[in-house]
């Protein structure tokens, strides 16, 4: 039954490396996401923002992105009260702004906040989708933004992305010691049968 449990453990974490190989992964922000096939990722970007997609035919004149920010926050907030304070951010960051449609939703089994707005900054015309997260005392907010001309021609692939957003649970720390004892007996048990094994065999056999 052990081996059975211990084949079973080994298959499952060869199952969940494999899907950390495809999707991008932050250990320290906790998440994982699956960019559109052939999107490129840049992480040098600063402050909140982790890591940005672009698309890969994106230029001077016409874009489209996903950017995915994570902020850590000190006390519990509302989905609706962090929606309130980006809409609030909309009027001093951009040239101007126009709230199109805002909902609740779900994404991977969290509870989600949805605002659909057009921008204009920087010069471009743009369509923005983000989708706003809070879970472990950390905000995630997933952006889509595009050209008007880019906009629907890349919100399949944004939207198939969402939905493999995965915010990953810290371990406990009581695990590890839970896990490395485990590790430890096991080694333990190792030595301990090696041992009895030698034993045994180099015990001479009385014949009769």
């Amino acid at each position: 039954m052990k081996k059975a449990l211990a084949a079973a453990f080994v298959v499952f974490l060869l199952c969940v490396s494999a899907d950390s190989a495809r999707a991008y992964t932050s250990s320290d922000d906790f998440f994982s996401f699956e960019e559109p096939s052939g999107w490129t990722a840049n992480e040098s970007v600063g402050g909140n923002v982790v890591v940005v997609f672009s698309e890969p035919t994106s230029n001077n004149e016409s874009i489209a992105l996903i950017e995915i920010d994570v902020e850590t926050i000190t006390s519990s907030m509302t989905l609706e009260e962090l929606a309130t304070t980006v809409k609030d951010q909309y009027q001093t960051i951009f040239n101007s702004s126009h709230v199109i449609s805002e909902s609740g939703g779900v994404v991977n089994g969290v509870d989600a906040y949805e605002i659909f707005a057009a921008i204009t900054t920087q010069g471009y015309d743009l369509m923005l989708r983000q989708v706003m997260m809070i879970r472990n005392m950390r905000i995630y907010i997933v952006s889509y933004i595009a050209t008007t001309d880019r906009y629907q021609q890349f919100l399949p692939d944004f939207e198939d992305s969402i939905e493999t957003f995965t915010i990953i649970d810290p371990i406990p720390p009581y695990f590890w010691y839970v896990f490395v004892g485990a590790i430890i007996a096991a080694v333990a048990a190792i030595a301990a049968g090696l041992y009895i094994y030698k034993r045994r065999a180099n015990t001479p056999t009385t014949g009769y």
